[in-house]
């Protein structure tokens, strides 16, 4: 079984190939997820692929009322991006240093999300490609700003809390959950005493550690990921909605989806720390 959708994937043996050609642009994506005590832009500046330039998510984001790295403004992406020396027509590759190589998967989505669709993960990220005795460097990149020509957001592949409030009734579409099993049943209630604890009612979990292979960090065969998610009764044709706690893991079963087919799922930008926060959430436990 094949992936219905491979371009969405970047093989570190192609992009060895390809890594100074005209209109190929790579981003390291790099994040701390909660309890990783590392600083992205020095784990950069240390090494990074020859050419990358850090794509700062936190930077490149709009924060409403605190929340993290939420989606920018059309307008604020095209801007910041173009500031990176990206243009509409590049096709840009992104990956990550650690935290299972999500952050490389959100900024997938952000830019498939503004219309921009010639871009891949680059499959297992830095550590496969490091693991394959390719280069790295400290060198700070040399980067020419340009005008960044981008697209209105395509709202159909962005969910707001009210639209997955409205969908606890509806059941219109699919929810799956990226976090960890404990996070997902409410064993493990999280760091934040402001959050509650548990899941959104009718969602499945499917952590998304579970979708990569361990040994390298690279996506499961499609036939290997078919199975864990109808395992949770995810059917692939049926739209569905992905969450976690902030946006950020629920991107690699959306890449998974994509790769299988299913081109339209969205994240639920605000995920778990815009839901359990909210005082007229309802929530599930177990």
């Amino acid at each position: 079984m094949e992936y219905t959708n491979p371009d969405a994937l970047a093989e570190t043996e192609w992009l060895a190939q390809n890594l100074e050609a005209s209109g190929v642009k790579v981003l390291d994506c790099t994040y701390a997820m909660p309890g990783i005590t590392i600083n992205p832009i020095d784990e950069f500046n240390k090494k990074h692929i020859p050419g990358a330039v850090w794509f700062d998510i936190n930077d490149i984001s709009d924060n409403p009322g605190g929340k993290n790295h939420m989606l920018p403004s059309a307008d604020a992406f095209a801007e910041k991006v173009g500031a990176l020396g990206i243009s509409a027509e590049d096709h840009v590759i992104t990956y990550d240093h650690i935290g299972g190589m999500s952050a490389a998967a959100r900024v997938w989505w952000m830019f498939r999300c503004f219309g921009h669709d010639k871009v891949s993960w680059l499959n297992g990220s830095l550590p496969k490609w490091e693991a394959e005795n390719r280069p790295v460097t400290g060198d700070a990149p040399s980067i020419t700003a340009t005008s960044y020509a981008g697209k209105p957001l395509n709202k159909d592949l962005v969910r707001s809390i009210q639209q997955m409030k409205d969908n606890v009734s509806s059941h219109s579409e699919q929810v799956i959950d990226a976090r960890a099993n404990p996070r997902f049943t409410g064993e493990d209630p999280g760091p934040n005493p402001n959050i509650k604890a548990g899941h959104i009612p009718g969602s499945v979990n499917v952590p998304y550690k579970v979708l990569l292979d361990p040994s390298d960090g690279t996506m499961l065969p499609a036939n290997s990921l078919t199975d864990i998610f109808s395992d949770q009764g995810v059917n692939l044709g049926l739209p569905i909605a992905n969450s976690c706690g902030s946006g950020v893991t629920a991107n690699i079963p959306l890449l998974a989806l994509y790769l299988l087919g299913n081109t339209n799922a969205a994240v639920y930008d605000g995920s778990w720390n815009e839901w359990g926060a909210d005082a007229d959430t309802p929530v599930e436990t177990g």
